[in-house]
């Protein structure tokens, strides 16, 4: 019943911090995925840029996002600006570490088999080599929306002017628990649609699959 309060007393500022974190995450998901994508495929298909980047995944991979809160907030103009960067660096790394293994998993057999077709380097990377990394893409995708949206949370809890999160700190300094609970329900509704999005673009994608796989 308190939860259910929380939504008929103040349904126009509940409305407002949902608003806020879904631009806040669709901002830092987006540019993450395709960041994580092109670096990905740069990482995947040439050498050189395999040798230089690889470590700096490794770094930034067991580094917690929210750990580059005190960089993003100086460096960054705006808070929302920070809390972007931060959720770009929480995609960014599953899905370049996960498209570089599909693209570097082609077999050569694929390759030799386009270039008797007449292939060119483009060819080969976007209609052979991308093609067969996508499940590892959306493999990684997936992953990466479980960070962003702990990371999307967390971030707006330090220092954010709107937001679910937001909503959450601004409840418990006032013990308004059922409020805080009433944010969870409504993270928990955002959580499954987004995941059941991209689930259906997935299975899209990759109908090619269908009868192929499980």
């Amino acid at each position: 019943a308190g939860i259910v309060e929380a939504f008929l007393i103040e349904p126009q500022f509940v409305l407002e911090n949902t608003l806020y974190s879904l631009r806040l995450y669709a901002a830092g998901f987006a540019l993450g995925v395709v960041f994580g994508v092109g670096t990905g495929i740069l990482v995947g298909w040439f050498p050189k840029v395999y040798y230089w980047v690889t470590p700096v995944l490794k770094v930034t991979g067991v580094i917690p996002a929210v750990a580059w809160m005190p960089f993003a907030l100086t460096l960054l103009p705006t808070p929302f600006a920070a809390a972007v960067f931060l959720i770009v660096i929480c995609v960014w790394f599953p899905v370049t570490s996960l498209t570089s293994q599909g693209i570097k998993s082609t077999p050569k057999v694929q390759f030799e088999a386009a270039r008797t077709l007449g292939s060119n380097t483009l060819d080969l990377v976007f209609r052979v080599a991308v093609p067969h990394a996508l499940p590892q893409i959306f493999t990684g995708i997936s992953t990466a929306n479980a960070f962003a949206f702990t990371t999307l949370v967390m971030a707006e809890m330090m220092g954010q002017p709107g937001g679910l999160g937001y909503y959450i700190n601004l409840s418990k300094v006032w013990s308004a628990y059922y409020e805080v609970f009433a944010a969870i329900v409504v993270m928990a509704v955002l959580f499954s649609f987004i995941t059941a999005i991209l689930e259906r673009v997935e299975k899209y994608a990759l109908r090619w699959q269908k009868g192929l796989v499980r």
